[in-house]
């Protein structure tokens, strides 16, 4: 494995299936760690990919020379904007999946698993219960709550009149002079 990037895994424990979730029985604990622990793992190679698309692009010196467009800048934007964008719809899945599990959120046996987290990861986890809920609202000393929100609102929808407003915004309403704001088409 590349030693640049590492995981941060302690050694493997081996552990039977039935220790996880038992075969003949529903359990909605159980079926909502599943899910967080897909969606760790979706966030987790979604980041490394982002990471990897960094190191590429320091390999190809993927820059703006004499602020001229590039094959090599376009392929690289567009991948992060992509592995961005999957990113904020794997947020937005999450909070749609934390609204609509909230009896499992606040169950007994659950909320005696948060009390075993740190304060910190306690913090975090009401941020991102709050933002799932109908009750958001922009906090102004919370910076990771507000990220969150900010993330939450956005759309990972193909809306043909979203993107056209998207597109407008930028290369018709931006201040910034990117390329002289040209599209590019190859």
């Amino acid at each position: 494995m590349n030693d640049k990037f590492s995981f941060d895994n302690e050694e493997l424990k081996e552990i039977k299936p039935s220790k996880i979730i038992l075969k003949n029985t529903n359990n909605d604990i159980d079926d909502f760690f599943l899910v967080l622990g897909l969606f760790f793992n979706d966030l987790k190679g979604l980041n490394f990919y982002l990471m990897k698309l960094e190191e590429w692009k320091n390999e190809f010196k993927v820059d703006m020379p004499d602020n001229k467009a590039t094959s090599y800048i376009g392929e690289y934007s567009g991948m992060a904007l992509q592995l961005q964008r999957l990113i904020i719809g794997s947020i937005y899945e999450l909070t749609e999946f934390l609204e609509k599990n909230k009896h499992t959120i606040f169950s007994p046996m659950f909320l005696l698993y948060l009390k075993k987290i740190s304060p910190e990861n306690k913090k975090r986890w009401t941020s991102l219960v709050d933002i799932s809920s109908s009750k958001r609202k922009k906090n102004k000393k919370d910076s990771f709550y507000n990220s969150l929100l900010m993330i939450r609102n956005m759309s990972f929808h193909y809306d043909k009149k979203v993107l056209r407003k998207g597109f407008r915004d930028f290369f018709y309403e931006s201040e910034k002079k990117l390329w002289e704001l040209k599209s590019f088409l190859f």
